[in-house]
C-alpha cells in the first residue's frame, strides 16, 4: 500500500516518562468524547491495564520538542475460525487544536502501520471517523449487531427457577469457558485471555456502550449453583442495553431473557437491546420471541481493518483452511488458487503433500486489492460474487476449493472489547 508522504519536522515515538504519558492522555481526552472525564477515565484506568500494553504503546508526535498529537496502540489477537492472527488496535488518534492540518495525524498513522509491520502483525484495526482512514488502506468490515425485544413481549412468570448474583473475579475461568464455547463461528472477534479479564475487572472505565463494566454484570446460576449464564446491563434513557452476555444452553437463554426483561420493567424501560451477533445461540433463541434483529453496516468509517503483512496472514490461516477443506470433503483433492494481492502473488495449493502457501505465480489467478482480499478473508464479502467477477473461468475442484477457503461469515467484535 502506498501511504501519504509524511511532512518533515514531526517526530513520532513512544511516551518516555509518566509525565509525558499523562500529557498525552490529557491531549487525547480533550479531542475525543464530549465528556473529558469519561475519556480520561478510560485512558488512565482501562487503557493501561489492557493485556500487553505498556507506556511505549502511547505514541506521541512532537514538533520542535512540543507534543502536538498522540494515539494509543493495543496488541490484539483475532480469531477467524481456528486461525489466530496478531493485530494492532489503533485508538484515540488526536491532534492538538493548534496544529490541525499540518501532517500530525498522517505522521501518527504512518508510525502505527510501521509498528504493525515491524512486529509482523497481519492486521491493523481501528474505529474510524468518516472519510479519513481509507487513505491508509483501512476498509470497513465490522458491522454492529443487536436484537431488540420489547419489555412487554415476555411473560413475567417465565424462567422463575434461576438464582442471580453479581459477577466476581472468581468467575473469570467460567466466563472464559462460556465465551469461548460460542466463538468458533466468529470472525475477527478478540481472543480473551485470563489477563484480559483481570485487566477489565480492576479498571474503572466509565459506563459507556463500548467499555466493560463488570461491577454491574450479573451471574445466573443453575440449581446446582454453577454459572449457567451472565450478562452486563447498562441503562439508557429509553432502553436497557445488554452489551455482553454468555449462555450454556436453552434453559440459560430463557433465564437470561427473563432476568433482562425484569430489570427493564423495574426501571420502567420499554425495551431491551441485546448486543449479540447472529452466530450466537442466544440470537438464535431470540428468533422464537417477538424481536427485531438489526445489522448496522457502515460506509468508510467505524470498524475498519488494514492489511499489513500478507505472507504472515496467509500462513496463519492454514489451520482454519485445513479444517474447512476437511469439513467439505476436499482434503484429498488436487486444487490451486493464486492470490494476487496488491503487488504480491501467493499460490495456495492442495496436493498429495497437503495444503501449502508459497510465494510466486500460479494457476487460477484471483487479482484483488488489499481491501477486497480482507473483506473476502474475514467473510464480509460473498466469495461467489468475487469469483464471478474476478475469476469467471474457475471450475471444478478449484472452484470448490476457493469456496471452502472463503466462507461467508459474520465479522464482529463484542462491545466491551472495543478500544
Amino acid at each position: 500500500m502506498i501511504r501519504p508522504e509524511s511532512k518533515p519536522g514531526i517526530e513520532v515515538r513512544g511516551a518516555e516518562s509518566d509525565v509525558e504519558l499523562r500529557a498525552a492522555n490529557d491531549l487525547m481526552a480533550k479531542t475525543q468524547l464530549p465528556n473529558y472525564w469519561d475519556s480520561l477515565g478510560w485512558l488512565e484506568s482501562a487503557g493501561k491495564v489492557w493485556a500487553g500494553v505498556d507506556r511505549r504503546h502511547t505514541r506521541v508526535a512532537l514538533m520542535d520538542g512540543k507534543m502536538v498529537g498522540a494515539l494509543r496502540l493495543l496488541p490484539l489477537l483475532l480469531r477467524i475460525g481456528r486461525a489466530r492472527l496478531n493485530a494492532v488496535g489503533v485508538g484515540w488518534v488526536s491532534t492538538a487544536a493548534t496544529h490541525r492540518n499540518r501532517g500530525v495525524c498522517n505522521a501518527l498513522m504512518c508510525d502505527a502501520l510501521d509498528y504493525a509491520e515491524m512486529h509482523r502483525c497481519p492486521f491493523s484495526l481501528l474505529y474510524g471517523v468518516p472519510g479519513l482512514y481509507h487513505r491508509y488502506g483501512y476498509t470497513t468490515m465490522l458491522p454492529e449487531y443487536s436484537v431488540v425485544v420489547k419489555s412487554s413481549a415476555v411473560s413475567k412468570n417465565s424462567a422463575a427457577w434461576f438464582l442471580i448474583r453479581p459477577v466476581t473475579k472468581d468467575d473469570i475461568p467460567a466466563l472464559m469457558q462460556i465465551h469461548n464455547a460460542h466463538e468458533a463461528r466468529a470472525s475477527c472477534s478478540i481472543v480473551r485471555t485470563a489477563a484480559h479479564y483481570r485487566g477489565q475487572f480492576v479498571s474503572s472505565a466509565p459506563k459507556t456502550p463500548y467499555w466493560c463494566d463488570w461491577d454491574s454484570a450479573k451471574a445466573i446460576l443453575d440449581t446446582s449453583g454453577a454459572l449457567a449464564a451472565y450478562f452486563m446491563p447498562q441503562k439508557a434513557s429509553d432502553e436497557l442495553h445488554i452489551k455482553e452476555l454468555g449462555v450454556t444452553g436453552r434453559l440459560s437463554c430463557e433465564a437470561l431473557l427473563h432476568a433482562a426483561m425484569t430489570m427493564a420493567r423495574d426501571a420502567d424501560l420499554g425495551s431491551v437491546r441485546f448486543h449479540v451477533p447472529p452466530y450466537h445461540p442466544f440470537a438464535w433463541y431470540l428468533q422464537e420471541v417477538d424481536s427485531v434483529h438489526e445489522a448496522r453496516h457502515f460506509g468508510n468509517r467505524e470498524g475498519m481493518v488494514a492489511l499489513t503483512e500478507l505472507s504472515v496472514c496467509l500462513k496463519a490461516m492454514l489451520p482454519e483452511w485445513s479444517h474447512r477443506l476437511e469439513q467439505n470433503g476436499l482434503e484429498s483433492c488436487q486444487a490451486e488458487c493464486t492470490l494476487v494481492v496488491g503487488k504480491e502473488s501467493f499460490r495456495v495449493v492442495l496436493d498429495d503433500s497437503g495444503l501449502s502457501v508459497n510465494k510466486g505465480p500460479g494457476r487460477n489467478r484471483l487479482v484483488l486489492s488489499e481491501q477486497e482480499f480482507l473483506r473476502l478473508l474475514v467473510g464480509y464479502s460473498h466469495v461467489e460474487d468475487i469469483l464471478a467477477r474476478k475469476a469467471p473461468r474457475m471450475r471444478g475442484n478449484d472452484y470448490k476449493f476457493a469456496l471452502a477457503l472463503f466462507p461467508k461469515r459474520k465479522p464482529f467484535i463484542w462491545p466491551i472489547d472495543h478500544f
